[in-house]
């Protein structure tokens, strides 16, 4: 099982793991999510520093899947330099 670290998406619940993808806890709202990028012609991921502590079970996409990432500047710096690799 993946272990926790930080959130995304908008401002729809979600959740980012150590192994730079992107989980949510709900499966239908996974896949809801999934088909939503797969039809987006560009992918945003807004990272809340309030969601770093967060598990998530069901995997959605993973970070190299987005065009761009935002992050609040509250995210530590090594977090940051994640996610912007």
């Amino acid at each position: 099982m993946p272990t926790s670290e930080p959130d995304p998406a908008a401002g729809a619940p979600g959740h980012w793991q150590k192994n730079d993808a992107l989980f949510h806890p709900d499966t239908a709202a996974a896949e809801t999510k999934r088909a939503l990028l797969a039809r987006a012609d560009r992918k945003v991921l807004l990272l809340d520093d309030s969601k770093f502590q967060a598990n998530g079970l069901y995997h959605v996409a993973d970070l190299a899947d987005f065009n761009d990432v935002v992050v609040n500047a509250e995210l530590h710096a090594e977090r940051r330099e994640r996610a912007a690799a």
